[in-house]
């Protein structure tokens, strides 16, 4: 593989466009700054929506942008993380968008790699491995087998429906794809549910997915993803189990809701199926 090659566009915007909301990440943020800063690709931008931090990282931030023009900066009031995804999502220029959290970290060759097969395959939505941090050994099984995709390529006008079902690394996690930006914007613009504060990236990838006409899922394991993180929302949520099970009806009846109005096809109960399953394990 050629960086090189890679590398070159033919306009000057650049070609991946990294969203990252930050809040109150001051323990991890440069960590997750450097291990960007340091890929063998070059051409993206890193758009930091930095939500309301109380902490040091809106100092971080300020450092990284003045120190890399490739970093952008955006300070909102503190409005959740669906909101910070939605302004960097209205502010991305590349032709395919990455998410990353402010406390993990990912592969030097990640972004190499990456922009290598969505643009040699054409495809509209790339799917990656991972491993957990501090280590392996200690994350949950459901963690290690959402983080471990099988490599497979599904293609043709119901490609994205079949494989949202299929493949385990379809959700929850919206740092394990890489996606054509196109398919956010037409035939009419998709962004995350701002009144969620629970799945509201499972929802989205419910609205994304079906639009997807090719889906590649490969093995490497790029995204280092910190599962222990006591102050994130999914964390805080495994400890009030009452409320979380309230918050996932939420987000079924969210996702029902979005495959009726935009009339997808269910025609062998696989949505009815990833209800009961996903209920079921709360």
């Amino acid at each position: 593989m050629n960086a090189d090659i890679i590398n070159v566009s033919n306009s000057n915007e650049p070609l991946v466009s990294i969203i990252m909301p930050v809040y109150n990440a001051e323990k991890y943020l440069k960590g997750a700054i450097i291990s960007l800063l340091k890929q063998t690709y070059r051409n993206f931008e890193i758009i930091c929506v930095n939500d309301g931090s109380t902490d040091h990282s809106g100092d971080i931030l300020h450092r990284f942008a003045n120190a890399d023009e490739r970093i952008k900066l955006i300070e909102q009031q503190n409005s959740g993380p669906a909101k910070a995804r939605n302004v960097g999502l209205d502010e991305a220029k590349g032709k395919y968008i990455c998410f990353m959290d402010a406390d993990d970290r990912v592969e030097n060759n990640m972004y190499e790699k990456l922009v290598f097969v969505a643009e040699h395959e054409k495809a509209d939505i790339v799917v990656f491995g991972g491993s957990t941090l501090p280590d392996w050994e200690s994350a949950p099984q459901w963690i290690k087998d959402k983080l471990s995709p099988r490599a497979i390529i599904y293609s043709g006008e119901k490609a994205g429906v079949e494989a949202i079902f299929k493949e385990k690394s379809s959700t929850p996690f919206l740092w394990l794809h890489i996606l054509r930006r196109d398919i956010l914007e037409r035939p009419t613009r998709i962004r995350l549910r701002e009144d969620l504060d629970l799945g509201e990236d499972q929802v989205f990838q419910f609205a994304y997915f079906p639009r997807a006409k090719k889906i590649v899922y490969i093995q490497d394991r790029f995204y280092l993803y910190r599962w222990n993180n006591e102050g994130s929302l999914m964390w805080r949520y495994n400890n009030m189990q009452t409320e979380k099970f309230r918050k996932h009806l939420c987000i079924v009846n969210a996702v029902f809701t979005l495959w009726k109005k935009n009339g997808y096809d269910d025609i062998y109960g696989n949505l009815a199926t990833w209800m009961v399953n996903f209920l079921y394990y709360d």
